[in-house]
């Protein structure tokens, strides 16, 4: 998800402005996307879910499913950190 953001942060991603503005409502709310449903996240972004999976793949995911694991590893990683005492 690092390089997601820093590619999000460029502006080097082939999306179009509102593309980006979903995908800046993901990475705002990473908790959201991990753990809610499709629909969760898309009403949270105000968009259909229809629109969600297409950003999903737009950004190169073959599904929804493998672009929501990314949020989720994001969050265990943090986790695990955190019980670590590697963040304090």
């Amino acid at each position: 998800m690092v390089e997601l953001r820093a590619r999000f942060l460029s502006k080097s991603l082939p999306l179009s402005p509102r593309q980006y503005s979903i995908l800046g409502h993901c990475l705002y709310t990473p908790d959201i996307v991990a753990f809610g449903s499709t629909y969760t996240v898309a009403a949270h972004c105000r968009v259909s879910t229809a629109t969600m999976t297409r950003l999903s793949q737009q950004l190169g995911f073959p599904t929804y499913k493998q672009f929501k694991r990314v949020f989720q590893k994001q969050i265990l990683d943090r986790s695990l950190q955190v019980s670590s005492g590697a963040v304090a």
